[in-house]
């Protein structure tokens, strides 16, 4: 595969919000299994964010955000309202509404013996003190961050969920029990980007103090 993704065939967020994200495309091909399932600081103003299985994170976005077709059949899709994982959703989101961002990714893979698992592919991208504007970024992770809780927080989950028409009504109760996982991972990986991010923006205004 190419180093760079391209927008034709690996960018797998179609969406007409084109806005940049700022960074410069920084990655590590030397990753492990272990720091492929959490950010990981590198520096004090750097983190690494990993998206693990971007292919059924697409069609997991791709689903959510065609909830009416769902509600008029397409039932053999519900697999796909699960998140492949409860620790990547704000990442999801994040990267589902600036897809710009996926032009500095490249597909990777976890080492393990598995390695024809799509499971096993993960795409991963830095916050570090390159990003142009970390105020214009916070917002966009704050964006990121309403658009998982408009959609994971119980209340609004189970208001949609009751509109769906599932062949196995088990589904609807083992998303509900994720619901609360993945809230909680979510609000420790926000917070822990919002930190980043406002040193970021404290260092660069501190720079331009003293200039």
């Amino acid at each position: 595969m190419n180093n760079r993704m391209r927008s034709t065939k690996t960018n797998f967020y179609s969406s007409k919000d084109n806005r940049g994200g700022g960074f410069t495309g920084t990655k590590d091909s030397n990753f492990t299994k272990d720091q492929a399932n959490e950010g990981r600081y590198y520096k004090p103003n750097s983190l690494k964010l990993t998206l693990i299985n971007p292919l059924g994170w697409r069609k997991h976005e791709e689903i959510w955000g065609n909830l009416v077709s769902l509600k008029l059949g397409l039932s053999d899709l519900e697999k796909y309202l699960h998140p492949p994982n409860d620790t990547d959703v704000l990442v999801s989101s994040y990267l589902k509404m600036n897809p710009r961002v996926l032009n500095f990714c490249s597909i990777q893979k976890i080492n393990t013996s598995k390695t024809n698992n799509e499971n096993n592919n993960f795409i991963s991208f830095m916050i570090d003190d390159n990003i142009q504007n970390p105020k214009q970024e916070i917002k966009k992770w704050k964006e990121a961050y309403k658009r998982v809780i408009f959609r994971w927080h119980p209340d609004k989950l189970f208001h949609a969920l009751e509109e769906i028409n599932f062949k196995n009504e088990q589904q609807k109760i083992e998303l509900k029990k994720r619901s609360t996982q993945i809230i909680n991972n979510m609000n420790t990986l926000y917070r822990n980007i919002i930190e980043i991010l406002n040193k970021i923006a404290d260092a660069k205004t501190d720079k331009e103090e003293n200039y």
